[in-house]
C-alpha cells in the first residue's frame, strides 16, 4: 500500500463512488457512515468521511482516515489521533469496501491521508 498525506498536489483526481454502512451497537444503537472512493493517479483515496450517531452524544463528525508512526489506522479529528476498538471496525469495514470497489483501478493499493510526516509504505497483498 502506499500513502499520501495531501491528494491536493496529485493531477487526475475524479471522485469515484460514495459509500455508506452502519456500524451497530444494538439494535437501536447505530452509526452511519458515509465516504467518498476517489480515483487519484491510479490509486484510491478515502475522503471526506461523514459519521452521524443516532444515540451518541460526541462522535468524530468528519474524520480523516489516518495512520500512525506504527502503522496503526485510526482517525485524526480537529488535531487528534483516535484510535480505538469501534473506530478500528468502522476502519477495517471503510478498507473492505474499497478493496471490494469494482472500478478497474489496481485493487492492492489504497491512498489515504496520513498525520505523520510524509512517507511511503509498502504492502504485500500477495500472502
Amino acid at each position: 500500500m502506499e500513502y499520501f498525506r495531501n491528494s491536493l498536489h496529485l493531477k487526475s483526481k475524479s471522485t469515484i463512488t460514495r459509500k455508506s454502512f452502519h456500524y451497530n451497537y444494538s439494535e437501536t444503537k447505530i452509526v452511519t457512515i458515509d465516504f467518498d472512493i476517489v480515483q487519484v493517479s491510479g490509486k484510491k483515496l478515502v475522503q471526506n468521511i461523514t459519521m452521524t450517531s443516532n444515540w451518541r452524544s460526541y462522535i468524530a463528525k468528519h474524520p480523516e482516515l489516518a495512520l500512525d508512526d506504527h502503522g496503526k489506522f485510526g482517525f485524526y479529528v480537529d488535531g487528534t489521533y483516535i484510535w480505538n476498538g469501534d473506530y478500528q471496525q468502522m476502519i477495517k469495514r471503510i478498507i473492505q469496501i474499497v478493496d471490494e470497489t469494482e472500478d478497474g483501478i489496481d485493487k492492492s493499493l489504497l491512498s489515504v491521508p496520513i498525520w505523520t510526516d510524509i512517507h511511503s509504505k509498502r504492502r504485500d497483498d500477495s500472502s
